[in-house]
């Protein structure tokens, strides 16, 4: 037995890093991946040194979490195998974990991180999470993060056909966020002022092309036409979007050349040309419904006129 007795914790000097600042300064001095791991796993509990801590806190983690599903993307030209690594899973060749590995792990926590507490919607309470969306730069990470479509090849697998956990926890979010903020429905966000409820609606109304972009990878375009009519009523950038995205062949996880025609990825059963077809089919119906409705308007104003005019 150890002649000092006395308890593991009182023998050590330990105090509690509190303040992002001091957070991130444990970050850049780390050394392991456990110690990253166990840092991303205290992330959201450090309080704010500054007003813009926890903007850089989320651009950050979804930085630290983009790739957590690749590997050649994470590996460096320096990299070499790792022998006698703590954790890990054994390769046939008797390497257990390498630095490419060691990033995704890291990588992947970030990731479980965001899942439990910022990319979540909950039914009484889902604005004290998903409001901190609302903010420009962290709102503009998130469609980062999610869209890849002009950036880089990591990108992130939003299809439903992956039931992990963390999958499944981000799909559910984001189809609930892109449907309160295409129908802006602020009390999933919180309560704002005027001005900034404007602003917010603006945001989020400028994204919708990259919302079609994101709910074609998750293949749940059908959303456009059957959760609210008003995402029937689309403007043409996001039309152009829908257009382009009918003619992909696509098996969820990626996309490999395109159909000579919209009536060819019909006739293989294309869901988003089918959806496609369908929000044009409703458009059409809406501008005769308009149509009527103004006529019939008119029709009212000029009987009420005669009328009138026989007084």
């Amino acid at each position: 037995m150890d002649k000092d007795d006395t308890h593991p914790l009182l023998r050590k000097k330990f105090g509690m890093l509190r303040h992002w600042c001091l957070w991130k300064k444990a970050w850049d001095e780390a050394e392991h991946a456990e110690q990253l791991m166990g840092l991303l796993h205290v992330a959201f509990d450090m309080e704010p040194s500054e007003q813009g801590d926890w903007i850089e806190r989320y651009r950050f983690l979804f930085e630290v979490a983009d790739g957590f599903e690749a590997y050649d993307e994470l590996k460096r030209p320096d990299d070499y195998p790792t022998f006698g690594c703590t954790w890990g899973t054994l390769s046939p060749t008797g390497i257990i974990s390498e630095p490419s590995q060691m990033r995704r792990t890291v990588a992947v926590k970030a990731m479980q991180v965001l899942c439990d507490r910022a990319l979540r919607f909950e039914p009484t309470k889902g604005y004290q999470l998903a409001w901190r969306f609302t903010e420009p730069e962290i709102f503009e990470k998130l469609l980062w993060f999610f869209d890849d479509a002009d950036r880089r090849t990591r990108g992130y697998n939003l299809s439903d056909r992956d039931d992990g956990r963390i999958s499944k926890a981000t799909r559910e979010f984001m189809r609930a966020f892109i449907g309160n903020a295409w129908r802006f429905l602020p009390g999933a966000f919180g309560e704002f002022n005027r001005q900034d409820e404007e602003r917010i609606r603006s945001m989020f109304a400028a994204a919708r092309p990259r919302f079609v972009r994101m709910l074609f990878r998750m293949e749940r375009l059908d959303l456009l036409v059957n959760i609210d009519k008003r995402w029937r009523d689309m403007g043409e950038p996001e039309m152009a979007v829908l257009r382009a995205v009918a003619r992909l062949r696509s098996n969820g996880n990626a996309t490999y050349g395109e159909y000579a025609s919209l009536d060819e990825a019909l006739s293989e059963g294309s869901k988003a040309a089918q959806v496609l077809i369908t929000v044009q089919a409703c458009q059409r119906e809406a501008d005769r419904q308009r149509g009527l409705s103004e006529a019939e308007r008119g029709l009212r104003e000029a009987q009420e006129r005669l009328e009138r005019a026989r007084q």
